[in-house]
């Protein structure tokens, strides 16, 4: 059978070829190992900027709502005023009357004993109120399950004297047994900025008889908070800016602009729920899920 002969590499030269070969595939793995060593650097990196940044936004997070606490802290300190003025004039009445029982001789032991125990529970219930603002500014570390009606009745019971004052009627309709996993003093906070925000719009815009009703309800697997006034609704042209932080439609002497914000960012980075406001017929209606 005639034809050229193949020609096949000689020993030395596959063997030369084999260590070429293998050089270059040290090179790709040392290659290889460079990139990962600079992927797990840029990854370690990466990761403490996002820690950082964690930890930055929590805590500007956090000092907002100081602030925010810090700028209802007046109004807090007024209202432990107006609830403390009737309770003492009740106390001060039952000591000038033991005082003129006694002077005239119409003080029996019988008498005595009651009138203590009045003024007693009276100073207990004055106790209880400082006991609950002392509470309210505490910071929450550990996310717990909480009664949902205790919450708003002790919310509303901070302000209960300014809403009085201003013939505010506040109604609470909450399932029995109803909880929500949270924190319970931010929760509290998220729910005082809402009702404060108003009230202040139902006195500013002297609307008659001014009503807060105040719903609680199990949803599906998620528990709701519903606030609803009378006061006309939030206008339109700023109905997507309320929960800005700073952003208010009072001079700037009367608010900060803070609540609304603060009460969001608690409501959703907090305890990872949802806080939506929309206008209802006659007023406006705040809608808290968790």
């Amino acid at each position: 059978m005639s034809g050229k002969s193949r020609e096949y590499p000689g020993k030395d030269e596959l063997q030369n070829q084999l260590e070429q070969r293998t050089s270059e595939l040290r090179d790709c793995e040392e290659q290889l190992r460079e990139c990962r060593r600079q992927l797990e650097e840029l990854k370690r990196t990466l990761e403490e900027k996002i820690r950082l940044e964690v930890d930055k936004n929590r805590d500007k997070d956090h000092r907002l709502i100081l602030q925010s606490r810090q700028a209802a802290m007046g109004e807090m300190i007024g209202n432990i005023a107006h609830q403390w003025r009737q309770p003492l004039t009740a106390v001060s009445l039952l000591i000038q009357d033991l005082r003129e029982s006694f002077l005239h001789g119409e003080l029996s032991p019988e008498y005595m004993e009651r009138n203590v125990g009045n003024a007693l529970n009276i100073i207990q219930h004055m106790s209880q109120t400082i006991n609950d603002f002392r509470d309210f500014f505490r910071r929450d570390k550990v996310r717990r399950h909480f009664s949902v009606r205790e919450i708003l009745e002790r919310t509303v019971s901070f302000i209960e004297s300014s809403l009085r004052y201003n013939n505010i009627a506040v109604s609470i309709e909450a399932e029995e047994g109803l909880t929500a996993l949270g924190y319970p003093n931010e929760f509290s906070q998220a729910l005082l900025n809402i009702i404060g925000n108003a009230k202040d719009i139902l006195r500013e815009r002297k609307v008659s008889n001014p009503e807060i009703l105040i719903r609680a309800f199990r949803d599906g697997k998620r528990t709701v908070v519903t606030i609803t006034d009378n006061g006309g609704g939030i206008p339109e042209a700023v109905v997507d800016r309320i929960f800005e932080p700073y952003f208010s439609t009072r001079p700037p002497d009367e608010g900060t602009g803070l609540g609304l914000s603060m009460s969001r960012t608690i409501i959703e980075k907090s305890m990872g729920g949802t806080l939506t406001a929309t206008n209802v017929e006659g007023g406006a209606c705040f809608r808290i899920e968790i």
